[in-house]
């Protein structure tokens, strides 16, 4: 299991809301490592992609 972007092993990042059904995400794992930097958690990831969502939960 990769601890950070730098070692995910796709070239997508694809993210599926539990809360809204019809927001779903692809995003280019080396355009996030440009953004974010490759230590960056999958948690910070995550966290920076669903900062606009109107359902934050924790």
């Amino acid at each position: 299991m990769p601890r950070c972007l730098g070692e995910f092993p796709y070239r997508r990042v694809v993210l599926t809301c539990p809360w809204c059904p019809r927001r779903r995400g692809s995003y280019d794992t080396e355009r996030l490592i440009a953004r974010l930097g490759p230590r960056a958690s999958l948690e910070e990831v995550l966290l920076a992609l669903v900062t606009n969502c109107r359902w934050p939960k924790a």
